[in-house]
């Protein structure tokens, strides 16, 4: 074989070899940078920096007044969901993270969710915007949607988060007697929410619930319990009191109806 051919082969696998040297070692670099965020939980400042890997995060937060670090640490699963653990300095899971991501991929542009206790306790809206750029607010919308208790006697109720986060809410509940006889209930207005808990009361009738928001991590719904009704808030038997799963997240009004 010609002498200059196999110069300029060794010469051209050299310099293959050296580009995929550089691309892996580009491609290390980026995936695991670190970036900062800064936000709030519940209105409280606070600053994150993370770094991924893959799906992997670890890094760390602080509150700005403590200027303390807490590490945390998790995954980002589906198409833009994450949860972080996060840790105490005798690596002891003192909180966590649960939220969605805003932006092509990570890292991200926003997280915005819920921090709990690791039992789910005391949860608490956060945001936090990568430093740059300003914060999401922090009246994320968790609520809106239609959610239906299912059974002979069925009820539906329809939520909507406002811009102000109030709730603006409606519902209707049925009960079904001998020979088809049905009883109907039905309520409407607007709703101040605290720790994913409402209260509603009627102005012209002694109807009140209590709204409780959660969601079913098995099933993957959000899910709504209503509690308190005394039977003030419709017909004879008719009762909103029960468990109702969400079924869509665009709330269907009856106003709004064509």
């Amino acid at each position: 074989m010609n002498k200059h051919i196999v110069k300029h082969r060794i010469f051209a696998l050299l310099l293959a070899y050296c580009y995929a040297n550089s691309a892996a070692a580009q491609e290390s670099r980026t995936s695991s940078q670190s970036t900062k965020y800064q936000g709030f939980i519940k209105g409280i400042p606070i600053t994150m920096t993370l770094q991924a890997k893959g799906t992997v995060f670890i890094g760390t937060y602080q509150y700005v007044k403590v200027g303390k670090d807490l590490e945390v640490q998790g995954m980002a699963s589906g198409k833009d969901s994450i949860i972080l653990k996060e840790f105490d300095e005798k690596e002891r899971q003192t909180g966590l993270f649960k939220g969605r991501y805003v932006g092509k991929g990570m890292p991200a542009d926003s997280i915005v969710g819920v921090w709990s206790r690791p039992d789910g306790s005391k949860p608490l809206p956060f945001s936090l915007g990568a430093v740059g750029m300003l914060a999401p607010p922090t009246t994320v919308d968790f609520y809106s949607g239609r959610y239906k208790r299912s059974g002979k006697n069925s009820a539906e109720i329809n939520v909507r988060q406002l811009s102000d986060g109030t709730l603006k809410i409606e519902g209707e509940a049925y009960w079904t007697g001998n020979n088809d006889n049905v009883h109907t209930g039905d309520i409407s207005g607007i709703v101040s929410v605290k720790n994913f808990q409402a209260v509603y009361s009627d102005k012209n009738a002694p109807c009140k619930l209590t709204l409780t928001f959660s969601s079913n991590e098995k099933i993957k719904k959000a899910m709504l319990n209503i509690s308190g009704d005394e039977g003030n808030c419709g017909g004879m038997n008719v009762t909103f009191n029960g468990t109702y799963q969400r079924i869509s997240t665009k709330p269907v009004f009856r106003a709004e109806e064509k």
